[in-house]
């Protein structure tokens, strides 16, 4: 199957690739800078809209000629974008989305469209091609045969000081094996994910556990004297820690998400409203940490890519507080209670399975919404026409419900 995605290279350029990275980078940043200020100034003082143009740049700052001129075409069509974006909320009452100046800061990035599609032309004498810069040395962790189309590159200049190269391709995948298993995945904070079948994924906590040593990074910078070497160097350590702690996280989350893809077939999830969760300041830490949202985000792309389908209940359905065997819905219930015994069955639960087993229950009825086997799909929350036949018997049955006289074809 082929897809669009991102392959992320780490690059090791030369000290003068290094100087023209540089350039390119503060050349796109000083070009979107100044479209903003220009229509910002236009209309300011004359009422009128106008779209600065790439062939105006260079006239006004010409050291501009030795940047790539791709760089700064995609930094004013950036700028265009964002206002466009901007007036478009407006129109819809949002006032937010206003185009902000782009700071001089040790990150940045710039982007070159006009690639040659082979990716033999790209990667060529034991490097990749980048123009302006010649062919540039890299460590590739991904199996760079199987692009078949370029489309545009970006490269990226980490805080810590790093480049990388992100090419936006066309990339043959593998399709997994169907496995006819379906699941129900609770997200919480004592457990990072928790499966209807009972599998727990562990929550690593990996800010907490680094927070200690990024507290002494940040006193250090903070003594330093500004515009100093020292806080320079201690800058640098700094990012270098967030930078380790973010990968780790990265790394944990990619992992866990494609053996959930791998496993099942279809994956059941809350529409959590993780924006007002964070407005809890006593778990706003915690939560972030986690990263609800980047976990439903890998899971939406690799069901997409993969052939498998992801189903999203509604954020108020009452998954953690009703029985799955009787269906009784228990009054004052908290967050301390972690395990409970259903008052009208005698059940045993703990709350986070019971609370997967619910979410499995509600997206197999929004699955099959009638009895005649056929099954409409809700991807990622919204209705599909596509049918999905179950060819192997499910792992999950459904409790005791108006769905189970529905025929499995086990």
């Amino acid at each position: 199957m082929m897809v669009t995605k991102g392959i992320e290279i780490r690059l090791y350029p030369t000290k003068g690739q290094a100087t023209m990275f540089n350039k390119n980078i503060g050349a796109a940043r000083v070009a979107f800078n100044a479209c903003i200020r220009t229509k910002e100034e236009l209309f300011r003082d004359y009422g009128i809209s106008f779209n600065p143009r790439h062939q105006c740049m260079k006239d006004f700052y010409p050291w501009m000629t030795e940047c790539d001129s791709r760089a700064i075409l995609t930094a004013v069509r950036n700028a265009e974008t964002a206002y466009k974006n901007w007036f478009r909320n407006l129109k819809n009452g949002d006032k937010k989305g206003h185009p902000k100046y782009k700071k001089k800061s040790a990150r940045g990035s710039y982007t070159n469209t006009n690639m040659p599609k082979d990716p033999n032309k790209l990667f060529r004498k034991g490097g990749v091609f980048i123009p302006k810069c010649g062919v540039v040395k890299f460590k590739a962790h991904q199996d760079l045969s199987k692009i078949k189309n370029i489309r545009h590159l970006t490269i990226k200049r980490t805080s810590s000081g790093k480049y990388f190269c992100s090419i936006c391709c066309d990339y043959e995948l593998e399709q997994m094996e169907k496995t006819g298993a379906v699941v129900g995945l609770d997200l919480g904070i004592k457990d990072a994910a928790i499966t209807s079948d009972g599998q727990k994924f562990e929550n690593k906590k990996f800010l907490k556990r680094g927070e200690k040593w990024i507290k002494r990074l940040q006193k250090s910078v903070s003594r330093k004297r500004k515009g100093s070497k020292n806080r320079d160097k201690a800058r640098t350590r700094l990012a270098i820690a967030y930078e380790k702690l973010g990968n780790k996280r990265k790394d944990y989350l990619q992992k866990m998400t494609t053996s959930l893809v791998m496993d099942y077939d279809v994956i059941c999830i809350e529409d959590l409203n993780v924006g007002g969760m964070l407005k809890n300041h006593h778990l706003a830490k915690s939560i972030a940490d986690v990263s609800f949202y980047e976990i439903r985000r890998q899971l939406e792309y690799k069901c997409r890519w993969y052939g498998k389908e992801l189903v999203t209940i509604s954020r108020w359905s009452p998954t953690s507080k009703t029985c799955n065997h009787c269906g009784l819905v228990m009054d004052n219930f908290n967050l301390g209670i972690r395990e409970w015994v259903c008052p009208e069955c005698g059940t045993h639960h703990d709350r986070d399975i019971n609370a997967a087993k619910n979410i499995l229950d509600e997206g197999m009825r929004m699955m099959f919404n009638d009895r005649t086997g056929d099954v409409r799909i809700y991807a990622c929350g919204e209705e599909s026409s596509r049918s999905f036949t179950f060819s192997s018997s499910l792992k999950q049955e459904l409790c005791a419900s108006s769905a189970d006289e529905v025929e499995y074809g086990i």
